[in-house]
């Protein structure tokens, strides 16, 4: 069974690894934001967080809120 895919406006949260070949400033920190774009081919959200936008990978992001679902 495929795990459940987050839709825009969502809210998931992911954490970056606590290892040396993270940077210091996001080392072991987990971090939330809306999802504003959805990538099924690559398998990756878009967020807008507090550092800037990124790509979250699906198995590295857990779906805190949905959007009315």
């Amino acid at each position: 069974m495929d795990k459940l895919i987050a839709e825009i406006g969502d809210t998931i949260s992911w954490t970056f690894d606590d290892t040396p070949t993270e940077s210091k400033m996001f080392r072991g920190k987990t971090f939330s934001a809306k999802v504003a774009m959805v990538d099924v081919e690559e398998r990756h959200y878009g967020v807008y967080a507090d550092y800037g936008q990124d790509l979250i990978p699906f198995d590295h992001a857990t779906i805190q809120r949905t959007n009315n679902r």
